[in-house]
């Protein structure tokens, strides 16, 4: 037949044609593989995401209630000074022991006072 490539030909071009579609299938599965791997880091991200959200809600209603509770703190009257036991004239004079030697040793029998005097 003429114009018909010698059978050498025609078995080179099959050769080629079967690598062309084998690197064609290598390729298919290798975009297939990445728009898995995309699709999933999409998703994780999608997650991530989301809880980061929600957590950033958490946040922000925690310190919605500590600021009104600061308010409602700043908006009571407070009732004069508080005083504890310890600060009190009648739980008696705060004393303090005075190392008149500068030593470590327990010998210090110097107590001194320290409660603030009344004028």
């Amino acid at each position: 037949m003429p114009g018909t490539p010698p059978i050498e030909k025609q078995q080179q071009l099959l050769a080629q044609l079967a690598a062309d579609e084998e690197r064609v299938k290598r390729d298919s599965a290798e975009w297939d593989r990445a728009e898995r791997e995309k699709a999933e880091q999409e998703r994780w991200v999608r997650e991530e995401v989301e809880l980061l959200e929600q957590e950033r809600a958490r946040l922000e209603k925690e310190l919605a209630e500590r600021q009104r509770a600061e308010k409602e703190r700043a908006r009571k009257p407070t009732s004069g000074r508080v005083e504890s036991p310890r600060s009190s004239l009648e739980a008696g004079p705060s004393k303090r022991r005075h190392d008149d030697d500068n030593t470590d040793d327990d010998d210090d029998d110097n107590i001194v006072d320290i409660t603030p005097k009344q004028w």
